[in-house]
């Protein structure tokens, strides 16, 4: 029986702006994150999915960089840790049509752009990911799933989750080119990326990335 199988759900994005907003450096205010929970569906820590807005972010951590996303929906993606965390906030099609100069000007100071746009304080958390550092011991996460899976796991070990399953057509956060196409997503709210070593042998793979979002009933 198969479990394991390969799903990309990334829709075509019709704009990927990159901006850098800060120095890349170790943010102190992130530590209680490295080891907390990752919840299924749910959120990391204080971060949760649905809640946690924009503007409070923005406030408690600042920004290291910041990336606008566009296709079907429109989002900012806020990246901290060098890019190892990633926190995702769609934005309200009513809030977007009320930018005169859409998201852009978000990239050169997003505090000031947060101050002039209040509709874009109230955008709520819609994804999160955690990926690998350059090996175990410099990844920034270093907590687990709620069953208990960590980033360079093996790739049996997402199936503490159940049966994997589910798909959609939503933008996640962490999306990018270069993750590993083989993917297990589960129902419950969390999707595990699994990368081969150099030798390409699949047996072999481990988590190199893990993306929570909202529940799929």
């Amino acid at each position: 029986m198969k479990l394991l199988f390969d799903f990309d759900p990334r829709p075509p994005l019709a704009a990927l702006l990159l901006g850098l907003a800060g120095c890349a450096q170790h943010n102190s205010a992130l530590e209680p994150y490295a080891k907390a929970t990752l919840t299924a569906g749910v959120g990391l820590g204080d971060f949760r999915l649905g809640q946690t807005t924009l503007g409070s972010v923005v406030q408690r951590f600042g920004v290291e960089s910041v990336t606008q996303l566009a296709s079907d929906e429109v989002g900012l993606e806020l990246f901290y840790e060098h890019g190892q965390l990633a926190l995702l906030f769609l934005i309200d099609p009513d809030c977007m049509r009320s930018l005169p100069n859409g998201l852009r000007p978000a990239v050169a100071d997003m505090a000031a752009f947060l101050e002039r746009n209040p509709c874009l304080r109230e955008a709520r958390l819609s994804s999160l990911s955690v990926r690998e550092g350059s090996d175990a011991q410099s990844s920034f996460f270093q907590g687990a799933s709620d069953a208990g899976v960590k980033l360079w796991g093996g790739r049996a070990e997402p199936l503490e989750h159940g049966t994997p399953g589910g798909g959609g057509g939503h933008i996640l956060a962490g999306m990018n080119p270069s993750n590993p196409r083989e993917q297990i997503q589960f129902k419950s709210g969390i999707v595990f990326y699994l990368k081969p070593p150099p030798d390409g042998n699949p047996a072999l793979a481990h988590i190199q990335r893990i993306t929570l979002f909202p529940a799929l009933e």
